[in-house]
């Protein structure tokens, strides 16, 4: 047997066993929407959701600092929004005493508190728990690339193991085969 027949049959053997590795689709862009009112000052956490859209890119303003923590209070992003009690008007702009609006910030799978700090002062305006919005997506939408929890790829270890499999039985048969090549008949 041709060693070139002995390399195509194990690719063919290996391909077979083990299907190709399929490329993870790309994740569906999600926002974390947190919705909250502000009334002369004091700001108060209406509810939170998980939206597919992106997220604005708002890093043009520092009124109010938005800090992204994870669940041990580690920093994952920051970014800035307007003051969102501003309204403009056609001779200049007024503040509203009372206004609801909403912070939309990237989805993360560890994403757990959203923090409002103002701008100017550094004092923290309100703390919102949103682990409990971000978990529960997860768990309605398990398979959302976003969601799943990296760990070994196995089939990785699998065709690894396959491989190293079938090199070790070709590399004995190749042996045993020159081993009983060498060896002449015995003599009559």
């Amino acid at each position: 047997m041709k060693i070139s027949y002995l390399i195509f049959g194990i690719l063919v053997l290996v391909l077979c066993i083990c299907p190709p590795a399929v490329a993870a689709e790309n994740a569906t862009p999600k926002a974390v929407v947190l919705d909250l009112s502000l009334d002369n000052g004091v700001v108060n956490v209406i509810g939170s959701r998980v939206v597919t859209n992106y997220p604005p890119d708002n890093r043009a303003s520092g009124d109010i600092i938005i800090r992204m923590l994870d669940k041990q209070g580690s920093l994952l992003a920051e970014q800035g929004i307007e003051d969102p009690r501003v309204i403009y008007l056609e001779e200049g702009a007024a503040l509203a005493d009372k206004v609801d609006f909403s912070v939309i910030v990237r989805y993360r799978s560890d994403l757990a508190t959203i923090r409002l700090l103002n701008g100017t002062s550094g004092a923290e305006m309100v703390s919102a728990d949103v682990s409990g919005t971000v978990s529960g997506y997860c768990k309605a939408h398990g398979s959302d690339p976003d969601c799943v929890v990296p760990g070994p790829d196995l089939s990785l270890i699998a065709t690894g193991a396959v491989i190293i499999i079938l090199l070790v039985a070709a590399g004995w048969f190749l042996m045993k085969k020159k081993g009983t090549a060498g060896e002449k008949p015995p003599a009559p």
